[in-house]
């Protein structure tokens, strides 16, 4: 699961569906947010009322996504198997692993909340603006913290590969 996080790995399915994984998941939500904003800041008056429409169906379709994830984006539920998995104490990587992923979940749960007020409340091009920004913050944030977690993940499953009893590479 680990080793798989951290590489980029790109599926073209039959019927169109292209699964993307690895750190590339939040490039690509960082450059879908930025090409939003940048389209908003950068077009005349009447193509930017399309484009608003097209942003305000697609941040509620994208809150529709993390409420999927009922909490913190299921990070909360990741920290918690991992209290499991991690039966001893003896190791303070593993407490500060599963720290890195309550962290994490917050993380989520803040942008979701962040993300429904807004969608509630913006009235002008400039608060669109200004969420998609938000968004592009959140996700440079996220990716930092999730491909260390990851990262930090591996380290301790490599280090008791026996007690796991499954592979890593």
């Amino acid at each position: 699961m680990a080793t798989a996080f951290l590489k980029n790995t790109y599926v073209d399915f039959n019927d169109g569906v292209v699964r993307i994984e690895g750190e590339q998941v939040y490039v690509h939500f960082i450059k879908q947010f930025e090409k939003c904003a940048d389209a908003l800041r950068n077009t005349e008056s009447q193509k930017q009322q399309l484009i608003l429409k097209y942003v305000k169906v697609e941040l509620r379709y994208f809150r529709q996504f993390i409420l999927a994830g009922t909490d913190g984006y299921y990070r909360n539920e990741f920290a918690e198997v991992l209290k499991v998995l991690f039966d001893d104490e003896s190791n303070p990587s593993k407490i500060l692993n599963i720290k890195q992923w309550q962290l994490i979940s917050k993380k989520w749960r803040v942008l979701g909340r962040k993300l429904d007020m807004r969608l509630k409340r913006n009235k002008d091009i400039e608060e669109w603006i200004n969420t998609l920004e938000v968004l592009v913050k959140h996700f440079h944030t996220v990716q930092t913290l999730e491909t260390a977690a990851i990262h930090d993940l591996k380290q301790i499953l490599a280090s008791e590969k026996k007690k796991y009893l499954f592979s890593l590479s």
